[in-house]
């Protein structure tokens, strides 16, 4: 080891406890003078206990992100419309709060209207596409129903392993990938 990097880690330890021991000194003025509203501790480091010039790492140049303009045409993610995004840099709202529930009920009624129903148990899936059609198939599968899935890629072949794992019995039809299904195949 040379005498650079030990003396280095000499400074950062004792840097480190003047770092402590101003905490902890704050901390008891804090205590000490709660009572007395007139007195007004610093939470900033005196000059001295500031790490050595050598110690410190240099504020790195960052720039706002700003990411290129892409129209992107694949089965995700997907380009959002400009009202959605300005939707997205509106304040959050909980779960909980009356506006957030009116705001699913409005979407609700939505979805309703999108899917031509009235059942009133139109929810929306706070997840991927995956992720409520998996709410579908475990919901509306029983074992020994047949699911007669089309497949001719990734998702068919998805769709064989959700179904059969709820216990339904798959009936396949195998195309290559990317190929289509008539009318006649299908009845």
């Amino acid at each position: 080891m040379c005498w650079r990097c030990s003396s280095a880690r000499v400074a950062r330890r004792s840097a480190r406890r003047s770092f402590a021991s101003a905490r902890v000194e704050r901390r008891c003025l804090r205590r000490a003078f709660s009572a007395s509203p007139s007195v007004e501790v610093t939470s900033s480091f005196p000059e001295t206990m500031a790490p050595p010039e050598e110690l410190k790492v240099a504020k790195p140049e960052v720039l706002q992100f700003d990411p290129p303009k892409r129209l992107l045409c694949g089965p995700g993610p997907g380009n959002a419309h400009p009202r959605v995004h300005a939707a997205m840099s509106l304040p959050q709202v909980g779960h909980m709060d009356a506006a957030f529930l009116q705001c699913a009920e409005e979407l609700k009624s939505l979805l309703r209207y999108a899917w031509q129903t009235e059942n009133p148990f139109t929810i929306p899936v706070s997840g991927t596409g995956s992720a409520a059609w998996e709410a579908a198939v475990a919901n509306l599968t029983s074992p020994g129903d047949t699911h007669l899935v089309l497949v001719n890629g990734y998702f068919g072949n998805r769709h064989c392993d959700m179904a059969s794992r709820y216990g339904a019995r798959v009936e396949r039809l195998d195309k290559p990938w990317g190929e289509g299904y008539s009318v006649e195949e299908v009845e």
